[in-house]
């Protein structure tokens, strides 16, 4: 973002905690159908898990070195309070 000239305050990323992911993840319909085709199901998935929470985790670093907002959510912050997070980021209130 900050490359692309976005400025801090019209940015931000919203990433899940590894456990967040992984569980919301298991009861997503489309999940299977994206496995169908492999052997080994469940280490597809892992696979399939660890590769995006490694990509959360680079959006994160790069966040905090370039100071735009992150928010990691583990579920512990109700939607309510999430969407006003952002909205008072955003300048809505």
């Amino acid at each position: 973002m900050k490359q692309s000239g976005v400025p801090r305050s019209r940015y931000l990323s919203i990433t899940p905690a590894k456990e967040f992911q992984i569980s919301h993840f298991r009861k997503r319909e489309f999940v299977p159908y994206i496995l169908e085709g492999c052997r080994d199901k469940e280490k597809a998935f892992c696979n399939w898990m660890d590769r995006d929470v490694l990509f959360a985790k680079e959006v994160q670093r790069q966040c905090e070195e370039n100071k735009y907002l992150s928010i990691i959510n583990d579920g512990g912050v109700g939607v309510d309070e999430l969407v006003n997070r952002v909205a008072a980021h955003f300048g809505f209130y």
